[in-house]
């Protein structure tokens, strides 16, 4: 009877890991689609204007912003036109791929601060990104995710020194 006993939690086990690996990946490989579709986005030849908004960090607010708020109250706002072969496209491009993005269950309510809104040449948005002020924690498509924060840098790079 013991014997019944330990083999059937043994391959309870030997189950368990196998599901939990084939999890991981299933995982792993819905990240990586995130990133892909977004990186396809913005390298589309038909994604022609990109729009940056900013509230900067050091501003301070009685509520978080959510992507409408920020839409609504931002700062400032940086419209690049011609998109595609621009210095920033070959920088988002590379900086969202290092990012580390991670999409995440939990839906947070980030502060956020940035947001890149991109459109096609109908004026139809195709992306859009919002992330928190160090770019660690936002949403890629209304999706919640986490990164490394690389494409927050690469914005504060390029934008920041224009209002300072």
């Amino acid at each position: 009877m013991h014997m019944r006993c330990l083999f059937l939690m043994v391959v309870l086990l030997v189950f368990l890991l196998v599901c939990s690996e084939g999890a991981e990946e299933h995982h792993a490989t819905g990240e990586d689609a995130l990133v892909r579709l977004a990186v396809q986005s913005m390298r589309s030849a038909s994604t022609t204007r990109l729009e940056i908004l900013c509230v900067p960090r050091e501003v301070l607010t009685r509520f978080r912003l959510s992507p409408q708020l920020l839409e609504q109250h931002y700062h400032y706002r940086f419209c690049i036109r011609l998109f595609q072969g621009s210095k920033l496209q070959d920088e988002l491009v590379s900086a969202l791929a290092q990012s580390g993005v991670s999409e995440i269950a939990a839906k947070p309510e980030p502060d956020l601060r940035w947001a890149c809104v991109f459109y096609n040449d109908r004026g139809d948005r195709v992306l859009t990104m919002y992330f928190d002020g160090s770019g660690k924690t936002g949403l890629i498509n209304d999706l919640p995710v986490t990164s490394v924060g690389l494409v927050v840098e690469a914005l504060e790079r390029r934008c920041s020194p224009l209002w300072r």
